[in-house]
């Protein structure tokens, strides 16, 4: 067993592995909670959209992470995508919310996006790399 160490907080869970690297999340020393990937260099913190927190969700053999993220000032939760340092907001169909259910090996993520301010949603599918 190996300790992975956290992103300056207290905790950190890891969720996932592919191909020698593993994903999950930390608390940072300010008490937020961000994505992590853990490679062969140690424990890189992948940010959020704006908000305090991000959770890693899917991690395929490429690197690519997949997850969610609050957005600026808590507003809303957004699906991102991660690669080589760059997280990409997937954005939403005109709501605040938007959920990833699936990545596969390729980088294609699909889940659901909300419309506005009520509950319906619609299906996506987007590979952003």
């Amino acid at each position: 067993m190996i300790d992975l160490g956290t992103l300056g907080g207290l905790n950190a869970a890891a969720s996932l592995v592919s191909a020698g690297r593993v994903a999950g999340y930390s608390e940072t020393a300010s008490g937020d909670v961000h994505a992590f990937l853990h490679q062969s260099g140690g424990m890189v913190d992948l940010g959020t959209l704006g908000g305090s927190y991000s959770y890693s969700q899917f991690l395929n053999a490429d690197g690519v992470v997949a997850g969610l993220s609050s957005t600026t000032d808590d507003a809303g939760e957004h699906t991102f995508a991660w690669k080589g340092g760059v997280m990409v907001d997937l954005g939403t169909f005109g709501g605040d919310y938007t959920y990833p259910w699936h990545m596969n090996g390729l980088g294609d993520i699909v889940g659901i996006s909300y419309l506005g301010p009520d509950e319906t949603h619609h299906a996506f599918h987007c590979r952003p790399f």
